[in-house]
């Protein structure tokens, strides 16, 4: 039994390994970086902790020029403001362009953790997001995928989502109304389209711009093999994986030898694109209880694709985990119901792929 005045630190009984394993747990990098000041030991052990989840705050705007300016540029900066404006004026009335917000170097924050594998970022949500407009809850989710440009991208959305009540008895009437309200079809109004062409622009912006903070941290951070970067209300996520990742440190080590020196970009270049876009009017959704309104899945890829030579259903475990991961559990009830019907919807809209009906095919020039 040990002498009432000397006292044991238990703390100093765990092994390394197992406090590596219970930092890598929390993973929070805020919390991580507390940890640096807790002792020399916990300190040194937290620089090797390979999975950090950070939140990035967004930069406040820049302040305006200051005015002395000769007349011919100051005259175009102000017409070039005022055709942006003109265009992202449509987009936001459908939701926001990311193309806006600004970011803070995530790298600032991680340069003292050295061994990192595994990367989550989470960026702040601009203004309310992609979706319907007055919405408190945005009826749209993506999940895209790049390497050194986009690979592919997945969005769902949908016009409303009502909840109707679950069905706890099934008959084959009722069957044969939801293979009828579920049926897709091709044939869209001009205003569904033009909505649908916006959500599609909308999501691709907002990940171009996500990809663009990640050139300079990937190459920073040499053991890094994966990257998720998802916005606070989990819209949409961007996600690279060690293939990807390879990609685009090899890329930048090509333009690093050629002695090129690329500018810092707001969001990178989208390619020219190909896509398919599944449309269902009204689709009931019996597990959940919910019936969504102008149900709309469109799957995309470069139109330059050597990888894959047709858009294929995407199997992708990435898709499949953001489409059903919903919220997490201290939110309302009524917000993991809505995810479970997102979930739930993805769902017969893979069974709609692969059962080959209609789609429209449309394509997208880069921009």
């Amino acid at each position: 039994m040990d002498s009432p005045s000397v006292r044991v630190d238990c703390f100093d009984r765990l092994p390394d390994e197992l406090l590596l394993l219970i930092l890598n747990r929390v993973r929070d990098a805020k919390s991580l970086t507390r940890c640096l000041a807790v002792s020399k030991r916990l300190g040194l052990l937290v620089l090797h902790a390979d999975a950090v989840f950070l939140p990035v705050q967004r930069r406040p705007a820049s302040p305006a020029p200051k005015r002395g300016l000769e007349f011919p540029l100051n005259f175009l900066a102000k017409t070039a403001r005022f055709i942006r404006r003109i265009i992202t004026s449509k987009m936001e009335s459908s939701g926001c362009c990311e193309d806006e917000c600004s970011y803070y170097d995530p790298q600032e924050i991680l340069k003292p953790f050295t061994e990192i594998h595994s990367l989550d970022i989470e960026v702040p949500m601009c203004g309310r997001g992609v979706g319907l407009k007055n919405s408190d809850r945005f009826l749209l989710k993506w999940a895209a995928d790049f390497g050194t440009s986009l690979n592919s991208c997945t969005i769902l959305g949908a016009n409303s989502l009502e909840f109707m009540g679950r069905r706890h008895e099934s008959s084959e009437p009722q069957e044969e109304e939801k293979a009828e309200s579920s049926e897709p079809t091709a044939i869209l109004s001009e205003k569904e389209l033009n909505l649908r062409v916006v959500w599609i622009i909308s999501c691709l912006i907002a990940a171009a711009s996500r990809h663009a903070l990640l050139n300079d941290l990937i190459e920073e951070n040499t053991k890094l093999e994966e990257v998720e970067i998802s916005d606070a209300a989990k819209q949409g996520k961007l996600w690279m994986g060690k293939e990807q990742v390879d990609e685009v440190r090899k890329s930048a080590k090509i333009g690093a030898k050629s002695g090129s020196e690329s500018m810092p970009l707001e969001r990178s270049v989208v390619p020219e694109l190909k896509m398919k876009l599944w449309f269902v009017p009204q689709m009931e959704l019996p597990e959940t209880g919910y019936v969504m309104n102008g149900a709309t899945l469109v799957l995309i890829r470069p139109a330059k694709d050597t990888k894959h030579q047709s858009i294929k259903d995407e199997e992708d475990s990435y898709v499949h985990d953001w489409f059903g991961e919903g919220r997490r559990e201290e939110d309302g009830g009524d917000n993991r119901d809505r995810d479970r019907a997102f979930s739930e919807a993805m769902r017969e809209m893979r069974k709609i792929m692969k059962g080959k009906r209609s789609f429209t095919t449309m394509e997208m020039n880069s921009f």
